[in-house]
């Protein structure tokens, strides 16, 4: 069995969203992971959801931060399980996105790097799928991968972390400096609902 962590970080995103996010986790068809939620200080109707949803947050961080990837970086520390994944606090994660990850790495087992696809939602609620299969040559040139939801083995995070000068495209600078050596797999199914 494949054991996950799922990262959020959160700062007064909407509390409607948030919810929703939650409910996502909630539903996971998998089980096997542990749900770690870093606040870099909201206000207190946030506050109160997440004593609202102890069921599912199995550790709660909240303090100031230097951004999302600050953010990250404190939840990898104290993250136990071998996979690790990151879903925005305005995202859902599809009830058979765990089951589909375990499915595959299981099948997979000298991966480090596992995306797949996602919708994505804008303000008009148009939704678009994006996310192909990683391929150094394109990705070296643009971010042809979807990052949110997508699972990163452990092991890559023990002598690298996200920069935090970074204010957006952290993830991919990350992935950029491991370079083509990457051991990465697809899984063509859509995981996540991004909002744009």
């Amino acid at each position: 069995m494949t054991s996950f962590t799922i990262i959020t970080s959160i700062l007064n995103t909407d509390v409607k969203k948030v919810i929703n996010c939650f409910n996502s986790i909630r539903e996971q068809k998998y089980q096997n992971f542990e749900y770690i939620v870093v606040d870099g200080g909201s206000n207190n109707m946030l506050i109160n959801l997440y004593s609202e949803n102890k069921d599912i947050i199995t550790t709660l961080i909240i303090e100031k931060d230097e951004g999302i990837y600050d953010a990250w970086n404190k939840g990898i520390k104290v993250a136990k399980n071998d996979w690790i994944c990151f879903l925005g606090a305005d995202d859902t994660m599809k009830s058979d996105a765990l089951l589909n990850y375990n499915n595959f790495i299981v099948k997979n087992q000298n991966l480090e790097f596992v995306s797949s696809k996602i919708i994505l939602i804008n303000k008009k609620n148009k939704k678009r799928t994006i996310g192909q299969n990683w391929n150094w040559d394109k990705f070296s040139r643009y971010m042809n991968i979807s990052h949110p939801g997508s699972m990163h083995s452990k092991k890559l995070f023990k002598n690298n972390s996200f920069n935090t000068k970074y204010k957006i495209a952290g993830d991919y600078e990350f992935l950029l400096r491991i370079g083509k050596n990457l051991k990465a797999g697809f899984i063509n199914k859509v995981t996540v609902e991004m909002s744009s």
